[in-house]
């Protein structure tokens, strides 16, 4: 992910916000408080979409499973 430096302001003489950064060691790619399988899957996009197919996959079983077993019973 490429991350926004931030709002830019013009501070007069030529000078801009964004020549005065303090981070400037910022750099490309997934973010220091990713997960682990965000960080893994970065710049994997064929790996992405599988992984996104599989867990949709499992969460629509689990949810048809629940629904056959009878749902949510809030009163008895």
């Amino acid at each position: 992910m490429i991350r926004d430096k931030g709002p830019i302001n013009n501070l007069g003489f030529g000078k801009t916000s964004r020549d005065f950064i303090p981070n400037d060691d910022e750099r490309s790619g997934p973010s220091a408080q990713s997960g682990f399988i965000s960080r893994a899957l970065d710049g994997h996009p064929v790996a992405k979409m599988a992984t996104a197919m599989l867990a949709t996959g499992i969460a629509a079983s689990m949810s048809g499973k629940f629904v056959r077993q009878g749902g949510l019973k809030l009163r008895s």
